[in-house]
């Protein structure tokens, strides 16, 4: 009998900068959960809410730190090491992924299992 999705919810103020996020995944491993929530992180509108986003192809500032590069780069540097640490029998519903497809991230990021 499967165990189900066990989805741990990382919200990003608390989290730290992306890199950050990384330092968290072995901890969430460590409670069985099977999958990654991330609350917004995309640039803010004028009220600085996480959840009125101006731009969801912009990283937002907060979680960037000092780092230079590429605002995908950056996510997929958590995506990758989530997929790696955390998702099981990683499938075909991120077929553009897989095939080395440059894409845009989401609202919100959901590793699924």
């Amino acid at each position: 009998m499967s165990e189900g999705l066990r989805i741990y919810n990382l919200f990003p103020t608390l989290a730290g900068t992306i890199r950050d996020w990384v330092q968290h995944l072995p901890r969430i491993a460590a409670m069985r959960f099977n999958a990654v929530y991330v609350n917004p992180f995309h640039y803010p509108g004028f009220s600085g809410s996480l959840y009125a986003v101006k731009d969801y192809y912009r990283l937002n500032p907060r979680f960037r730190a000092d780092e230079a590069g590429d605002d995908d780069a950056l996510v997929r540097l958590f995506t990758d090491a989530a997929r790696a640490r955390i998702a099981r029998d990683y499938g075909s519903r991120d077929q553009s992924y897989r095939q080395g497809q440059r894409t845009r991230y989401q609202p919100s990021a959901l590793v699924y299992p």
